[in-house]
């Protein structure tokens, strides 16, 4: 009698823990909306070149000066995921209208990719996900690189979902997981490029631990092979071109990044969310 007792009172402290952290995550999440629709135009450095490029797609075949002077390219670009959503909208809504719902549904896939990950990760809700929400608006934000942002919170669902079907794969996992690998790469290369060093990383760890290499192990890494084979596709068809410099200034200009993971313009905001931040670490410590 005194272990069901015990275990109804745990349930009841857990029904209502939840509770609160599902009203925390609607709240956050809703926070970090208002920038975005109270904003008329938001300022982010890259943004603006993204909305006229989702224009030009979209009036593309009616618009005679728009083909004199551009071609639309269909090899399997990464780096997708602004122009492959906006354009469409631009059939219903105005081209702010149109950036503002890619921006919210960015900022949505951010949270409830990290609270997904959380999730498989601690086998039930937990608030650290939530800390980790406050870098939605990061440096990358802040100047613009939108299709690099999407991507994170498609990388952190699609890894969530790796997790959680890893322990037993069947067809169908196999094609959900080849779709969303799929989903990560036309979203932006370096999201499959994380979930590359995700998944590879793990079953290195699952390797050393059990010593053996499992059928379920070679089976887990099968959905990034079609996205591989994509990518192939797509370089072959640009080695005209000068080749991307990764080292510098590119990867110096990320690294600079990490100095200052809140941007807001404004730096009593940013300090302060940073104080908050930290204040929350050390009570989750």
């Amino acid at each position: 009698m005194y272990r069901n007792i015990s275990s109804g009172i745990c349930s009841i402290f857990q029904t209502r823990d939840q509770r609160f952290y599902y009203t925390a995550f609607a709240l956050l999440l809703v926070i970090q909306l208002c920038p975005i629709w109270f904003t008329a135009y938001p300022a982010m450095h890259d943004f603006p070149n993204h909305l006229a490029r989702a224009q030009i797609l979209h009036q593309y075949n009616d618009s005679e000066s728009y083909r004199s002077i551009y071609e639309q390219d269909w090899r399997f670009f990464p780096n997708l995921a602004i122009d492959l959503i906006v354009p469409p909208l631009l059939n219903v809504v105005s081209i702010e209208t149109a950036g503002k719902i890619f921006l919210s549904m960015m900022i949505v896939l951010f949270n409830v990719g990290l609270h997904a990950l959380g999730f498989v990760v601690m086998g039930r809700p937990h608030w650290s996900a939530l800390t980790a929400t406050f870098f939605a608006f990061n440096y990358t934000f802040a100047y613009g690189f939108v299709n690099y942002t999407f991507g994170l919170g498609v990388f952190f669902l699609t890894l969530a979902a790796w997790l959680r079907m890893r322990s037993d794969w069947n067809v169908g996992r196999l094609l959900l997981m080849t779709l969303l690998a799929l989903t990560c790469y036309f979203s932006h290369l370096s999201s499959f490029i994380f979930l590359g060093i995700a998944i590879g990383c793990l079953t290195g760890l699952d390797l050393v631990r059990t010593r053996a290499l499992r059928s379920r192990d070679l089976l887990g890494l099968l959905p990034l092979v079609p996205t591989v084979v994509v990518y192939l596709f797509y370089a072959s068809g640009i080695q005209h071109r000068n080749p991307m410099e990764w080292w510098t200034p590119i990867i110096l200009k990320k690294l600079t990044g990490f100095s200052y993971p809140f941007v807001t313009h404004n730096l009593t905001v940013e300090l302060t969310l940073s104080a908050v931040f930290a204040i929350i670490l050390l009570i989750l410590f």
